[in-house]
């Protein structure tokens, strides 16, 4: 190695082949080294599960349940999920909402629907 304390601080530093074999590592193909960088760390493998496990779920879930994401009841939107309900005198259920939509309840606390306008022509 040269000296470090010489006056001229700019000229390369001799090597020999010991610090090139220090320098030497085994060549690898870029998908190789990801996969050997990958495996060498704990966390990437708990996250890949995990993202494998959500994946899985999404997949399989909905053949377990025995609603289906594409029917909707778009009448009864933007309601939450405690409402104060009033009582009519004929023993029905109303909600109003927000948007002032009148939305049918029955007894046991399910929406039927939104009510429609009722016009009188007098």
């Amino acid at each position: 190695m040269a000296d470090l304390t010489a006056q001229n601080k700019w000229e390369p530093l001799a090597t020999d082949n010991s610090d090139r074999e220090k320098i030497w590592s085994k060549s690898r193909t870029f998908a190789g080294d990801v996969w050997f960088r990958f495996r060498r760390k704990p966390t990437a493998i708990a996250g890949f599960v995990i993202i494998i496990a959500l994946m899985l779920f999404a997949l399989v879930g909905p053949l377990f349940t025995p609603y289906d994401y594409s029917v909707q009841n778009l009448e009864v939107v933007n309601v939450p999920p405690v409402m104060k309900v009033y009582q009519i005198p004929n023993g029905d259920y109303l909600y109003i909402t927000t948007a002032l939509k009148v939305i049918s309840v029955t007894p046991d606390g399910k929406l039927s629907g939104q009510l429609r306008k009722v016009r009188d022509e007098s």
